[in-house]
């Protein structure tokens, strides 16, 4: 059996992926009356309408709504990254002239639809998809324990030298930034803890 298409535009794509969504008809901006629809992606890269390929359908599972989808080839030449995905219709014939931006309220103008586009795992680096708090807690963690490899040992943390920070601010550094984690994987606020550098000598 053939994946179902999800309904209604993306949260998150993946690059390299090949894009598919599909869009009911819109009772405003009927397909009967010579409206088409475009969608274009501007963030930290572009994806134009003429990369987005857009077909009404007329029978099948996807009867009376806009199948939309970016080939595999056009989505692995963009960044990664936050962006803002404008809806909006085009009209012809009796519409002629008229273009509307639909934003995620539904409304003419209203704010654009957010996407987060992953980067593409099949291309990853070891540490690649690590946050700054995950890199730092890693590398304290690694002081900690006395495995610290040369290349970690000029590893600085608030512009100071890992291997030069005392293990009792390290202990502390590892509370504060174990809660940094914990908040960006459950989206829970933790505790904050407070780090003071002791004088140098």
């Amino acid at each position: 059996m053939a994946p179902v298409t999800p309904t209604g535009e993306p949260a998150e794509l993946v690059v390299g992926d090949s894009w598919r969504w599909r869009i009911p008809d819109h009772a405003d901006y009927p397909n009967s009356e010579s409206w088409t629809l475009q969608y274009d992606f501007v963030g930290v890269g572009i994806l134009l309408t003429t990369d987005v390929t857009i077909a009404f359908q007329t029978s099948g599972d996807d009867e009376n709504h806009w199948l939309v989808t970016v080939t595999s080839a056009k989505t692995a030449g963009i960044d990664d990254g936050r962006y803002d995905l404008f809806k909006r219709f085009v009209g012809s014939g009796t519409h002629s002239g008229r273009t509307e931006t639909i934003g995620r309220d539904g409304k003419v103008g209203g704010p654009p639809f957010s996407v987060a586009i992953r980067e593409d795992p099949r291309v990853a680096t070891a540490g690649m998809f690590q946050t700054h708090a995950e890199r730092t807690l890693v590398v304290i963690e690694s002081a900690l324990e006395g495995r610290l490899t040369k290349d970690l040992e000029s590893y600085q943390i608030a512009g100071r030298s890992i291997s030069k920070i005392p293990i009792e601010t390290l202990m502390k550094m590892r509370g504060r930034y174990a809660g940094l984690v914990q908040q960006e994987r459950t989206g829970r606020i933790t505790r904050r803890h407070l780090i003071r550098f002791p004088a140098h000598a």
